[in-house]
Order: C-alpha cells, then sequence, then structure tokens
C-alpha cells in the first residue's frame, strides 16, 4: 500500500450513553485527528445528541451539540504515544485515542426545554498510512511542582528524529490573560531567531528585558530565561531526538490560561489547560 500524502486527516465515530433510569441519553460523537507526518493533532471533535424513553424511539435534537473534551492517552501498538496536545506519529498504523467527553446542554422545542449531560470515556482507533517526515517535533507540558505552593515546572520534549536547534521557550501567565509576548520580549525574540545571531544585539535585547521588569513578572532562576510582566522566555537551544529540557518557575501557572509555545520554523504552539497531567489542545 503506498503512503497517504500528507496532510493526512483520519475520523472515526463512537457513541457515549447514560441511562438516567427512565430518561436514556447518548451523544454519537465524531474525532477527526490529522497528522503531518510529524506529529498528530486534533482538528474536531463534534457529535449529535439523542434522548429516549424505555418505550420511545431516540429523539434527535438539531443543530447538533457541542462537547468538553480532552484526549487522555494515545497509544499503538499497546504502547503509549508520548505528547500531549500534539502526539508523536511514528509512522503508518492504528493509533488509539482515548476521548473525554461531557455535556452540559439544555435545547429548546417550542416551549419545552430539555437538559442533556452524558458523559463517559470512549476509545477511537484510527489508521494512518501517511510515512513519518523527518524533522523535530517538540512537545510541551507544564506541571505544577510537588511540595510547592506556587510552582511549576515546564518541560519540552523533541519526540522527532532530528535535533531542533535554537528552540525558544515562551510561557504566558494566566493571570495576565494574554498570549502576546511585551515589546521588549518580542524583540529579544526576534534576535534571538537571527541566522547567523547578532550576540551583541541578543545581549542588549535581553538586558531590555531585565531592566523593563517588575514585581508582577513570572520568575525562574534558570539563566537560560528572563520575563517581565507578560511572560518569561527561555533560550533552551539544542534538543537532541528524544531528549528532554526542564525550566522551573516559581510562579503557579494558570491550570485554564496558561500559554506553552515552542518558537521554532515549522512548530506550532500548544494551549496548557490542565498544567497537571500536560498539554491538552484548544
Amino acid at each position: 500500500m503506498s503512503a497517504q500524502p500528507v496532510p493526512q486527516k483520519v475520523c472515526a465515530k463512537k457513541e457515549v450513553r447514560r441511562d438516567r433510569g427512565a430518561r436514556l441519553e447518548k451523544a454519537d460523537v465524531r474525532l477527526c485527528v490529522e497528522t503531518d507526518g510529524k506529529a498528530m493533532r486534533v482538528v474536531e471533535v463534534s457529535a449529535w445528541c439523542y434522548t429516549a424513553t424505555p418505550i420511545s424511539t431516540w429523539k434527535k435534537f438539531p443543530g447538533g451539540c457541542s462537547p468538553e473534551s480532552s484526549v487522555s492517552e494515545v497509544k499503538k501498538g499497546g504502547q503509549q504515544v508520548k505528547g500531549s496536545g500534539q502526539f508523536a506519529y511514528t509512522g503508518p498504523g492504528t493509533y488509539s485515542f482515548t476521548l473525554s467527553v461531557r455535556f452540559d446542554e439544555t435545547f429548546h422545542d417550542g416551549n419545552l426545554q430539555e437538559g442533556f449531560s452524558a458523559y463517559g470515556d470512549s476509545v477511537f482507533p484510527l489508521r494512518f498510512t501517511a510515512a513519518q517526515k523527518a524533522g523535530a517535533v517538540l512537545q510541551g507540558e507544564i506541571y505544577r511542582r510537588s511540595g510547592v505552593v506556587k510552582g511549576s515546572q515546564a518541560v519540552v520534549t523533541n519526540a522527532g528524529k532530528q535535533a531542533a536547534r535554537g528552540t525558544v521557550l515562551i510561557v504566558h501567565p494566566g493571570n495576565e490573560r494574554t498570549d502576546r509576548p511585551s515589546p521588549a520580549l518580542a524583540a529579544y525574540r526576534t534576535a534571538l531567531q537571527q541566522s547567523p545571531r547578532d550576540e551583541p544585539a541578543v545581549a542588549q535585547a535581553r538586558k531590555n528585558v531585565e531592566e523593563g521588569g517588575s514585581d508582577d513578572a513570572v520568575f525562574s532562576t534558570d539563566q537560560r530565561c528572563v520575563g517581565d510582566v507578560s511572560g518569561v522566555l527561555c533560550d533552551l537551544g539544542t534538543v537532541q531526538p528524544g531528549g528532554n529540557t526542564r525550566v522551573t518557575f516559581d510562579g503557579y501557572i494558570s491550570r485554564d490560561d496558561a500559554l506553552i509555545a515552542m518558537e521554532m520554523p515549522e512548530v506550532e504552539r500548544c494551549r496548557v489547560c490542565r498544567p497537571e497531567k500536560g498539554l491538552t489542545q484548544r
């Protein structure tokens, strides 16, 4: 069988049911995942919702429904696949995606109002045929530091087949409700990404960030990092295939709003919404 061109998108459907005695609820959930030959990303979670009684047929709600969802695990051949927002693609085969869904819907039918609250986990087997592409595949996770009231640790892993060079990590604090670096931090990022690097310009740009800092800045003692109130930027250098690097923060990165961005050509930034369990896409 010839390899499928990339990007390749694969979809599957599963049913989630809830028996509430006199009322039955189910949802037909569709999951779509796409690969570029290096990583896999969820690109669609959609559903149709139905209700019934033990003696009636299923009634479909118009317009579809929108579940809260997250991928808790991905396996291939019984082995866990690394990642949590984007997952490493290791070549053709069947990948099993465990998707957690929760519905909290209200539907209106004329003067009638009806609630819908099914939830559950389903395993979606998705078969990919695309060839694996060479290159770096960077993945980010944020964890709350054990034993520390306000502390977080970011872990950047290269699940690809080649080294990730010139890797820059940006973490935005959720309490600032922003996903944009300040002008000074953006200028430092630009200086780091110039090829070849102008080291005096890099040093000056870093100094400008340091001088513009405040007591509200997210703080890290890691010498690779510098930050201000808009976030922290870390020059991580090269991350080898299968390797990882860690950055520790004294401030707690918000569960709902933290962003972790691996700034590197052709590497997508990913949103973190579950720091304790890793990175999921939104």
